[in-house]
């Protein structure tokens, strides 16, 4: 199978025929299985190529959502005989438009392994409290309680979706909600 990357959505957003009139797009004009291919190959994109913003990844998932109800909707009407409800967008604001926003702000390329640079952390998030450890084994996991636990020693198999990592550097972003009285350890 051919690796999917950003450019190859762009160019299949840019071949759909979509006609505009009064600033209003008629999502009606596009075919279904146009657009359930559209979603099908976005899937196929490898994560580590979706380098946008957070506010651009929200609209962007928004956008697939959309996408995805529109489809349901035109299936249901087809099945109880009825014509397919008109789905109408301002043309800034057609979910094509945000998919097409989104993924102009991605490179074909993954980024370097020797990379520093973390796209997925904003200006605003780095006003946050970050804390750097260094620990030799650690199994990071969320309690039934919901509170974060640590544990400093070897990890145990649990039968859990705890992460764990050896010999590992963490920058952790501290909530000011978390407070060191609110970590088991």
């Amino acid at each position: 199978m051919p690796r999917v990357v950003p450019s190859r959505v762009l160019r299949l957003i840019d071949s759909i025929p979509l006609p505009e009139r009064n600033g209003v797009v008629r999502m009606n004009k596009v075919d279904p299985a146009l657009l359930s291919g559209l979603i099908d190959l976005i899937e196929q994109v490898p994560e580590e190529l979706l380098t946008m913003d957070n506010d651009t990844y929200t609209y962007f998932i928004y956008a697939k959502a959309q996408i995805r109800e529109i489809l349901a909707t035109w299936t249901s009407n087809r099945n109880a005989g009825h014509d397919p409800q008109t789905f109408q967008f301002s043309t800034p604001t057609n979910p094509l438009a945000a998919i097409h926003k989104a993924f102009t702000k991605c490179q074909d390329d993954s980024p370097s392994p020797g990379t520093s640079e973390l796209n997925f952390i904003t200006d605003s998030d780095s006003e946050q409290t970050y804390e750097t450890i260094s620990v030799r084994s650690i199994e990071l996991c969320r309690m039934a309680s919901g509170k974060p636990r640590l544990f400093s020693q070897a990890p145990q198999p649990r039968p859990s979706s705890c992460g764990y990592s050896s010999n590992a550097h963490l920058r952790i972003l501290r909530p000011p909600s978390l407070l060191p009285d609110q970590v088991e350890s």
